[in-house]
């Protein structure tokens, strides 16, 4: 799952993740507080969900160079099947 592929700059892809995070932490924060949570159990939850989208986002992002590094790898061994 790529969801930003559609988007070209790495910059904006950048800015999305961290944004996305932010937005993350934001509502988990309120949702926290209306239901009584405390302080140190919603920055824990908040820093594993924004791990864990960031870790998703990021995968999406760079497996696009793996797949270059691993073409390159097998052209190196003489491997010019592309598949």
């Amino acid at each position: 799952m790529r969801p930003l592929d559609r988007v070209r700059s790495i910059k904006v892809k950048f800015g999305a993740v961290i944004l996305a995070a932010v937005a993350m932490t934001l509502v988990l924060n309120e949702v926290g507080l209306a239901l009584n949570v405390s302080i140190q159990a919603r920055w824990l939850l908040a820093a594993l969900l924004s791990l864990g989208l960031v870790q998703l986002l990021a995968h999406g992002m760079t497996s696009p160079l793996r797949e270059m590094a691993s073409a390159a790898r097998a052209m190196a061994r003489g491997d010019y099947s592309g598949g």
